[in-house]
């Protein structure tokens, strides 16, 4: 029986702000004082995602955030039994939300072995992007064991384009297994990158043999629209620009020119041509993109690539105010690490094996994001990607108390040292689940 622990979180947070405003209305008597928080966050930059921006204080009682501000504003809220962390400069971020990985079903170890190497890097809420039955019933399988939010996105057919049929109306929309596991949407591979090869108009790299979409648009936009009908959000992997076509179009025809309510999602997107870049944004498309580039691998790509192959700066820019996001693709897009995405958004360069950077060619630092464009997309532009905003990716009252430590403020270190950032430690529901080794002064 599925249960309701995702709703119960959002009502919570409609409690506390209902809290707050009945506080508001004071009749002129001194209010109460809040209940004591169970944890306490200051002494360093706390990025809200949020309008608030930066604040240097944040209160959690019971796993959910209680109030952010200035040390003045949250320190009402410590009592004799809060236990209270001083930063030390370090600074405070919403969990990393990884809307699309196969961390915990491809790593080749238990899942809930390799869900530490999620936390590790501050994930905290992840999504496995491609479940046929058998890897669902390994899931069901680990769920109370696990410590991370994880949602399911049930598969209409196989990496290699296979039709799975609609077995996944087993299970409805949204369903809840445990408090932790979760359906995100339904699954559709639309061409190749993990079996056979891409649908692109041409070559990415030199003798690269590009092949049709795995569908003819007609039966795309069915498989879409019998997800949408049952109220399924719908994963569309699309690597080529003729992929891609057929999957906004897909959307689009089911969308009828209406809003994206269930949020109908474009993932990977590895080669937009210009015509195909504001469409996103037309339509209401979702894009989930990669981070982390191959700079040092030693690749013939083609001018084709080059003018239109991960071109995040041109996208972003055909698509003002869209909700862009990121997503790991691990352990295929290796390393294991939000972070080091970042630091390949802004930079475009990556580090070597021995510890040095491969500085991007011409073409490819041009594509380049700001950092205050790209840290959203690594927690609250995913969390809309997986429907899930009002909960995490964000820090604000109401949302659930799931925090990454990281060294130093990404958005004011410089470009050259975002690849020296570090998690020092991470926390799901207020209680810190991972803590990276020589920083237990801060941990214990």
């Amino acid at each position: 029986m599925a249960d309701t622990s995702l709703g119960r979180r959002r009502a919570t947070g409609v409690l506390i702000s209902l809290t707050l405003a009945l506080a508001s209305c004071s009749t002129g008597e001194a209010p109460a004082p809040p209940p004591p928080a169970t944890i306490v966050f200051r002494g360093g930059p706390i990025l809200t995602m949020t309008d608030s921006g930066t604040v240097a204080a944040l209160a959690v009682r019971d796993g959910t955030i209680v109030a952010v501000g200035t040390e003045e504003q949250v320190a009402p809220h410590i009592g004799a039994a809060t236990r209270v962390i001083e930063l030390g400069g370090r600074a405070l971020l919403p969990g990393f939300v990884d809307p699309h990985t196969h961390l915990l079903s491809d790593a080749d170890i238990p899942i809930l072995e390799a869900q530490q190497l999620a936390l590790e890097n501050g994930i905290t809420t992840l999504a496995d992007a491609s479940v046929e039955p058998e890897l669902l019933d390994d899931f069901l399988a680990a769920k109370d064991g696990l410590a991370i939010r994880v949602g399911l996105y049930l598969g209409r057919t196989t990496y290699c384009g296979d039709d799975l049929g609609t077995w996944y109306e087993e299970h409805a929309p949204r369903t809840t297994f445990g408090d932790r596991l979760f359906v995100a949407g339904v699954k559709i591979f639309s061409d190749g990158g993990a079996c056979r090869n891409a649908a692109a108009s041409r070559p990415p790299v030199d003798g690269y043999d590009t092949e049709p979409p795995f569908f003819e648009p007609a039966i795309l936009e069915q498989m879409v629209r019998t997800a949408d009908t049952a109220g399924y959000q719908v994963l569309i992997h699309a690597q080529g620009d003729l992929a891609i076509r057929d999957a906004q179009d897909a959307i689009a025809g089911v969308l009828g020119g209406g809003p994206n309510i269930l949020r109908h999602r474009i993932d990977h997107n590895s080669i937009v041509t210009p015509d195909l870049r504001p469409r996103y944004g037309e339509i209401g498309i979702v894009p989930v993109i990669f981070g982390t580039f191959p700079t040092c691998a030693d690749i013939p790509w083609t001018p084709f690539w080059m003018d239109n192959g991960e071109d995040w700066r041109s996208l972003v820019d055909a698509n003002p105010g869209l909700r862009i996001a990121w997503h790991g693709d691990d352990p295929w897009a290796t390393p294991i690490s939000p972070l080091h995405d970042l630091a390949s958004y802004v930079t475009r360069a990556d580090r070597a094996d021995d510890g040095s950077l491969c500085q991007p060619p011409a073409w490819l630092a041009d594509n380049a994001l700001r950092v205050e464009e790209a840290l959203p997309m690594l927690n609250v532009n995913s969390a809309y990607a997986l429907g899930l905003d009002d909960v995490v990716g964000s820090l604000a009252p109401g949302r659930v108390a799931d925090l990454v430590v990281v060294t130093a403020d990404p958005l004011t270190t410089a470009a050259t040292e975002l690849f020296d950032l570090g998690v020092v430690a991470t926390v799901v529901d207020g209680v810190i689940v991972y803590c990276r080794a020589g920083d237990e002064g801060l941990c214990g």
